[in-house]
């Protein structure tokens, strides 16, 4: 269920620099190269993205089993974006693969995604049904747990989300964290089971 560091290490054979400019198609092509099979990578612009600045993000592909991979440059610098953290943007490109991965494994298992499912939660708007769907909690406890690993405990981007979307006793952010936790003990347990 752990393909992290696998893509990790299939990234770090890319041809990239700190601090280069890059043509989203480029960055494509690069990154292709390596994540072929695994991932398939689309490009995009947004005007309303500050000069080389990017998103990224993802998305399981059902019908063909496939991850997306979609990366978003700034239409004012016409796609042009600039990889200031080489480190960081290597760990959110494998995270959203691990994310979106997890997405196959539950679609594997069910042979189709639930995502009408909600945990606890009424009155919600959209986006934090979004976040509430059971599908959408194990796989960001997934996220949690890498970002506490790499960054320190109780540091994690996708916690903040949630922190900003739930109150700090709602059963969607407490059961994120149950399953967080239950994530960097996995982890923890696989890291063990390589060093022996």
């Amino acid at each position: 269920m752990f393909i992290f560091d696998d893509v990790l290490q299939k990234l770090h054979k890319v041809d990239l620099q700190r601090g280069e400019y890059l043509h989203i198609s480029e960055l494509k092509k690069r990154l292709s190269s390596v994540l072929k099979n695994r991932v398939k990578i689309d490009t995009g612009q947004d005007d309303t993205l500050d000069r080389y600045q990017h998103i990224m993000s993802g998305l399981y592909l059902e019908e063909y089993g496939k991850i997306l991979l979609i990366i978003t440059g700034s239409k004012n610098t016409k796609g042009v974006v600039f990889i200031e953290d080489l480190d960081r943007f290597k760990f959110c490109v494998a995270q959203i693969v691990q994310h979106e991965y997890v997405h196959h494994l539950q679609h594997m298992k069910r042979s189709e995604l639930i995502v009408d499912d909600v945990f606890m939660c009424e009155k919600c708007t959209d986006h934090q049904r979004y976040l509430a769907t059971y599908d959408e909690i194990d796989a960001y406890a997934y996220d949690v747990a890498l970002e506490f690993r790499k960054y320190g405990w109780g540091r994690s981007d996708v916690l903040e989300l949630y922190k900003r979307e739930f109150t700090k006793n709602h059963p969607v952010l407490r059961r994120l964290l149950k399953k967080s936790y239950k994530k960097v003990e996995l982890l923890n347990e696989r890291d063990r089971s390589i060093d022996a």
